[in-house]
């Protein structure tokens, strides 16, 4: 127990890999730290003790972890007797850290402290300049240009209007945001340019006109607790899943490299995949765009995309001018087709709040249903139907997709009776619902409903903004 609260130390497999991560139990939920890379082997030979805002890791195979509980940073101690020592025993003064006794291991030829050793944490811990939304530190570890960490709340963090999806997010691990920066330039080195113009772009300074950053808010005081810094690609929209956020970037004539990135909502890494439209861009060989490790370059030609949703495990991203399966993980194209077969235009998604209020006295007590949008089917035989999506707040099936076909349907008039009675739940979220006509799919030539056009294109029109915690 620390004073930011429940601290866990475990375990964690990501893609293969097993690394050791730290999480603070919030209001119910646990939030992965930065600390997603604990350099330790085992954690049935570790000791922890808790200094109140910070932790000792005392661990066999090297010297002791210093972590700052509050925003999960954490280093190594300086090497003397506490390196390599097993099964130390501590206690908590209120002021010093008390060690004494354990074993000392061969692996490290750490001498165990045959009286004991006293350690005395740091009193303040390293935070922002007075007005900066971010410490010197935190912008390093971030990758943001130190002009841009060193601007306050008010200046930098300015929520990006919604064009071709959501722009933020709330979750239980904070407010995930797209932010534009907010300055007043005519003061600036080309009315645009913050930081070190002498430098590497995107590294030393960046134009505000072609910067926006990925931000993770707490939800309580909206200070940044992780930064993404997107200069050149800047991000339109995001997209969350049970396991990451992502955001798209739609290159166009004056920015022409689009680009996807996965962030990963327990250890806060990103991963970026840019997409340039020829090689002779800022990202080509002869390039003067700074390239962060994490970051990946396609083979150019691939860039164009507006949309993005995942389906059956599978990122799509799409344009009016064709369509892509992306791996979810590595953000690498898997299939390009030239039609636009995933994604229905924006402008044919139609708000279907109407309807919706006409199901409310047969929803479940306590349930409500969120962002309702339908669209017109462009099969034939089925001119006159719609397939409507809403997002369920409340039992029985939180936060699913519920799905209804709506036949023999102009789109306008509705009614308490009929219009709930005709609708044909088309997926177990809607049917759980408990109302509804029910008609087989293979009256209409299919074996499932979602073969039809319009149904699966209804569920991108209502794509959901608010889904589960990490799993």
């Amino acid at each position: 127990m620390t004073n930011s609260g429940l601290v866990l130390i475990a375990s964690v497999e990501t893609l293969g890999r097993t690394t050791v991560s730290m999480a603070t139990l919030v209001d119910g939920t646990w939030v992965w730290s930065d600390a997603a890379a604990l350099p330790i082997e085992g954690l049935d030979t570790l000791t922890v003790a808790s200094t109140g805002d910070w932790l000792m890791l005392l661990r066999p195979e090297g010297p002791p972890i210093i972590v700052d509980a509050r925003s999960g940073n954490w280093t190594l101690s300086d090497k003397g007797p506490l390196a390599g020592v097993e099964g130390a025993s501590t206690v908590w003064t209120g002021s010093q850290l008390v060690i004494w006794g354990g074993v000392a291991t061969p692996v490290t030829g750490g001498d165990a402290p045959s009286i004991g050793a006293v350690w005395t944490p740091p009193s303040v811990a390293p935070s922002p300049p007075s007005g900066a939304s971010q410490s010197p530190a935190e912008a390093t570890r971030d990758g943001v240009v130190a002009e841009v960490a060193a601007l306050g709340i008010a200046e930098r963090v300015s929520q990006y209007p919604e064009r071709v999806g959501p722009t933020r997010i709330e979750t239980p691990e904070g407010i995930w945001l797209i932010s534009a920066v907010s300055l007043e330039t005519p003061d600036l080195e080309q009315g645009c340019i913050i930081g070190d113009s002498s430098g590497v772009y995107g590294r030393d300074f960046i134009c505000v006109n072609e910067y926006r950053e990925v931000l993770l808010l707490d939800r309580t005081t909206g200070e940044i607790i992780r930064g993404y810094p997107f200069p050149s690609v800047p991000p339109q929209s995001l997209l969350l899943t049970d396991g990451a956020v992502y955001c798209l970037s739609q290159g166009d004539g004056g920015a022409p490299t689009s680009m996807l990135c996965r962030i990963d909502r327990r250890t806060l890494s990103a991963t970026v995949r840019v997409f340039p439209v020829d090689s002779g861009s800022q990202f080509g060989p002869e390039g003067d765009q700074f390239i962060p490790d994490n970051w990946a370059i396609a083979q150019p030609g691939l860039a164009g995309f507006d949309r993005m949703t995942m389906l059956a495990g599978e990122l799509r991203v799409a344009s009016q001018v064709g369509s892509a399966r992306v791996d979810a993980d590595s953000l690498e194209i898997l299939e390009v087709s030239a039609q636009d077969e995933f994604f229905p235009a924006p402008d044919s998604c139609r708000d279907a709040s109407h309807v919706t209020a006409v199901f409310v006295d047969r929803l479940p007590a306590g349930t409500t249903l969120l962002r309702p949008r339908m669209i017109l089917s462009r099969d034939v035989g089925l001119e006159s139907w719609f397939f409507m999506s809403a997002i369920v707040v409340g039992s029985p099936s939180d936060g699913a997709l519920a799905t209804w076909a709506l036949p023999a349907f102009d789109g306008v008039n509705v009614d308490t009776t009929n219009t709930p009675n005709l609708a044909v739940p088309i997926n177990e979220a809607a049917k759980s619902l408990g109302f509804g006509m029910s008609l087989a799919p293979n009256a209409y030539g299919v074996d499932d409903w979602f073969q039809l056009d319009g149904a699966l294109e209804s569920q991108w029109c209502a794509r959901p903004i608010v889904m589960a915690p990490p799993g």
